[in-house]
This record gives C-alpha cells, structure tokens and sequence, in this order.
C-alpha cells in the first residue's frame, strides 16, 4: 500500500509539473509576441502610456505652419489636371501637411470628396497603402479611387472609376510615412524608426488635416488599408482610442479633437507575421505550386523564421527565406515564376512589376503639369510606387500587432478581408490568426458559421462574391473571391459592394454553407509545436506511470508468492 501511495504522489507531481510547464509555455508565448493582446487598453503598460501622452504633448505644444490655411487653396481646380474633362463633375484637394516643422516633414494628401448631393451626409474614409513605404496613390489611381488612367497617343486621358470608393464616403488617400510616394523630410532624422513614431506622426497629420478641412471632423471616421497596413492601422486605432480617452478625461491639456473612429477595414493585411509565415507553404501546395512532401520539407524553414521572430529579430533572412523557396521552387527567373500577389499570374520578375498600369502612373505623376496640379510643384522628391529609404529605417516590420486587436474590437467595427488568389498576405495565414486570437469573443468566433456572400451584377442578378465569418461581437472575415493581393483592382464591384455594406453596417450574410463548423473545446483554440510539447510529456510521464505501476504489482505478486510458499 505504502508503495501505491508513493507513486500515486510521484502521478500527480508529474502530471502537475506537466500543466505547470504548459502554463509557463503559454505566457513565454506572450512573453515572445506570438499572439495574444490583452482584453483592454488599461491592461497596457501605464509607464509606456504615460510616456506616450507626455511626447504627444510636446510635440502638439508648438503650432505647425502648413502649406496653405484653408481648404479652398488645396482645390485641385477643374481643367488644371491633364488629361481629366472640365466636364467631370467631382471635387477634390491635394497637397502638403507638415508633421514636424524641426524636421521639416510633410505627408502629401489627395482628398476625394464624396459624390453626393451632400457629402457631410456620408462617413469620412481615409485609406492607405502598405510597403513599407509604398503610395497610396496605387490606391487613388489603380484601386479604388476615381481614377483611370489611359495613355491614348502619347497622351494621357483620366477616366472615372465607375466603382470609385468616393460614391459612399469622403476618401482621402495619404502617402506615409515620411519618405512614402510624394511625402518627404528633409532632416534624416524626421523618417520614422518605430511603431511609436508611426503613431505620433498619423495622429497629428489627422489633427492638422481636420484642423484645415473642419467640416469633415465631426463625421463618422472609418479607416482603411491593405498588406502593411495591416501592421499601421491597429497601432493608429489603439492610438486614436487612447487619446481620445485621454482627452474626454482631461488627462491631457490640448485644443485637438475627439476624433469620431467608427471602425476598421483591413484587407491582405501583414499583422501577425509568425502565423502568415507559416502559411506560404499551405498555400504553395493548395495551389499545387509543390507537393505534399514539399510542404512537409519547409517546415524546418518556418520554424527557423518563427524562432528569429520570437527572439525578437523582426527582419531575417530566413523569414525572407520562407517566400523566397517558394518563388523559386515555382519557376525561375530567367523564365517565369509565380507572381506572389496574384498565383495565377507568371512573370520573370514574380510581381516585383506588378500591377499593370504602374508605369503610367509614375509617368503620369512625374508630368510636372500634374505635380503643379496637385500643389507638389518643386518639392523635393520624386514620386515611386515603393520607396526604399522610407522602410529601410523601421525595425520591426515582422512585429506582430494582433495584441492590440481586442482593445480595437471592444471599442470599433473591423473588417478584415482577403482576396482569394494572393499568396504574401494570404487567406490561409489570416483566418488562422483570427482563429488563435485570445479575446473575449474567441470562443463565440470559433463556433461562428460561414455564410457565402452575394451582390448584385449590372443586370440585377445575384451572384456569390464571396464568404464571409461574423460578425461576432464587432469583428467579420470576408474573402473576397476573384480578388488579388489588391482587391479593389481585380473586382471593383466586389470591393465597393463590401465597403458600402460595411460603412452602412449591414449584413453580408446570405446563404449559410453546407458544413457547419464544430465547437472547438479550449485546448484546440490554440496549437502550436510548444503546447504539442507539453502534452506529449504528459502522455510520457502517465506511461512512465504505468510501467512502474506494473512492474509494482509483479513485484508484489511474486512476493505474496513466495511468502505463501514459506509458511507451508
């Protein structure tokens, strides 16, 4: 008995020491930023936070001097654009915000206001570009903005957009940060180094923007972006929402206003990078770009990307690695290669000259008609799609930022779509992240249904643009079929449909799918190689537990034995 008591006290020890390195894996994973935010902002550092209010106040302490001081200077006059008729009715405002007059650092703007009888009756948009680094005027001019350009002759023509984002809101597309598209700085030390900087410099931008454009201010602000900006709009949104507390309670002194953030939509975002690795290879073997073996080949790849991330090292060559086997398993670049923005697209150069109508579009913002237009005039850059010194001085583009993703659901409405045929920022990576999020909605989520999604075509007929998850609390997943790295490019319809329902907050709901989705139990909302880890010490140490429990009782058997024998 004594012996039974004995291993009986070393199960539990082991079982308990088991759960207790489970537990201790899982808060190293927040230790490491693999995954999960906390449930709201006060939980957030309060130094960090006090700190932050501190420098904003600084650098709001001394008044900016912009290019011009009312909004009828920034008009982008009819008949001054070439290549758009006089007879296009829409109004519009470009030029320059300064950010840092020490530095002096100015964000170009192109504001596009809304096409309604009464644009103040319609929400305020602001949309930009990822990279880092790279315009927003891909936006403006090959997404979803008004224009189209067409080179007819040698000479360009600027067609409207018919599925333009400006026929549900007022859209302003912004170049940041600094160094991005038409923004510069003249001082080095202006160009933005880390998430904190991002923030400061976006959030004064709005204030100084609202402060010329006042009669946009008070309306309903949504934001919106796609790739990086998948890594800029959570940290702009938790900054937004901090502030604005920090206002309405008086914890700071400042004339700046409460800005009215409704809500989010994140489309092909780069968020959560140690997840969005691991994708690649899902997508390269469901796309049959390689072979199941393949697949089971890259592991060793992912993990090394995942453990450089964990330690902290946000830019690695073997997180750049992980993509680039991919592109060259996929071809070559003498021939052709997968163009990792859009797989059913080949290219020698694997999408680096992706999307068609670039090229026209420097060229067209290189016209120094356009510049003047548009109040760039002699500024000191030149417009590039990506700029490489605006990105070559943030550190930690593989950061995650889902961390801040419950904070943002518990105060606004997110969106975060994907189109169906990207492979950098793909779907795979994306519903797994959302999956694995830690919130007071995960369990909801998990157990959420899909829904497929319709619109209607040019003649009235409903046709599947999609599926969609949620909403669950404030938070839906919509894919976009037919939909690229750039969603609005491939299907305008598509990406209009889904931001009109969105700033509307209407359902995308329609048909709900076949298979339903099971109840995840607690243990599988989360997996990774390191709680497989913890569960397989646990089945070792009870089959350890087993084998002394049986040799226990052959022990104990053949002494009962023998002692019987002895007393005969």
């Amino acid at each position: 008995m004594k012996l039974l008591l004995l291993i009986s006290l070393v199960t539990i020890c082991l079982l308990s020491s088991c759960i207790i390195d489970a537990k201790m894996i899982r808060h190293q994973r927040r230790v490491n930023g693999d995954a999960k935010g906390q449930s709201d902002g006060k939980s957030r550092d309060h130094t960090q936070y006090k700190n932050k209010l501190e420098r904003l106040m600084q650098a709001r302490s001394t008044p900016l001097k912009h290019q011009f001081d009312n909004p009828e200077s920034y008009e982008v006059l009819p008949g001054t654009m070439p290549g758009l008729s006089v007879d296009i009715d829409i109004t519009h405002y470009a030029g320059y915000i300064t950010i840092n007059q020490t530095t002096n650092a100015n964000l170009f703007f192109w504001f596009i206001q809304a096409n309604a009888t009464n644009p103040l009756e319609l929400p305020f948009l602001v949309w930009i570009n990822g990279g880092p680094g790279c315009s927003s005027m891909d936006g403006l001019f090959i997404e979803n903005g008004p224009f189209r350009l067409a080179n007819v002759s040698g000479e360009y023509v600027v067609n409207i957009n018919p599925s333009s984002w400006h026929n549900v809101a007022n859209v302003l597309y912004i170049d940041e940060p600094v160094g991005t598209g038409l923004s510069y700085v003249l001082d080095p030390s202006g160009y933005v180094r880390d998430d904190s900087d991002l923030e400061l410099d976006f959030y004064i931008f709005l204030q100084e923007f609202f402060g010329i454009f006042s009669n946009y201010s008070t309306l309903p602000l949504f934001m919106s972006g796609e790739s990086f900006a998948g890594h800029y709009l959570p940290i702009y949104s938790s900054y937004i929402l901090e502030v604005n507390a920090a206002i309405a309670n008086k914890s700071v002194q400042t004339d700046d206003i409460i800005l009215n953030l409704q809500g989010l939509l994140i489309g092909n975002g780069w968020t959560h990078p140690i997840t969005q690795y691991d994708s690649y290879a899902k997508m390269g073997y469901a796309s049959g770009i390689i072979s199941l073996d393949q697949y089971n080949a890259y592991q060793p790849l992912v993990a090394a990307c995942q453990a450089q991330i964990k330690n902290g090292v946000y830019d690695s060559d073997e997180c750049d690695n992980v993509l680039g086997t991919l592109s060259d398993d996929s071809g070559s670049n003498t021939t052709t290669q997968v163009n990792v923005y859009d797989y059913r697209l080949y290219d020698s150069s694997g999408g680096v000259n992706w999307p068609v109508g670039i090229n026209d579009e420097q060229a067209y913002l290189s016209l120094q008609t356009v510049r003047n237009a548009c109040h760039v005039y002699d500024a000191p850059v030149e417009w590039a799609e990506c700029n490489g010194t605006a990105s070559q001085f943030l550190v930690n583009t593989d950061e995650s930022t889902l961390h801040l993703f419950p904070y943002m659901l518990s105060n606004l409405r997110v969106l975060v779509y994907n189109g169906q045929f990207d492979i950098i920022c793909n779907h795979v990576g994306t519903q797994e992240y959302l999956n694995a999020m830690e919130w007071n909605g995960t369990e909801e989520w998990n157990a959420a249904q899909r829904y497929t999604w319709t619109i209607e075509d040019s003649n009235g007929n409903l046709e599947t643009a999609g599926y969609v998850k949620g909403p669950v609390q404030n938070l839906t997943f919509l894919l976009v079929l037919g939909g690229s790295h750039m969603v609005p490019m491939d299907v305008p319809q598509y990406a209009l449909g889904m931001v009109a329902t969105f700033l509307k907050n209407q359902s995308y709901e329609y048909t709900e799918q076949t298979i339903g989705a099971p109840t995840p139990t607690p243990s599988k909302v989360i997996t990774s190689p390191l709680t497989q880890t913890a569960w397989i010490l646990i089945i070792f140490a009870a089959f350890a537990v087993g084998i002394i429990i049986g040799l226990s009782v052959v022990i104990f058997y053949f002494r009962s034995k023998f002692a019987y024998t002895r007393i005969n």
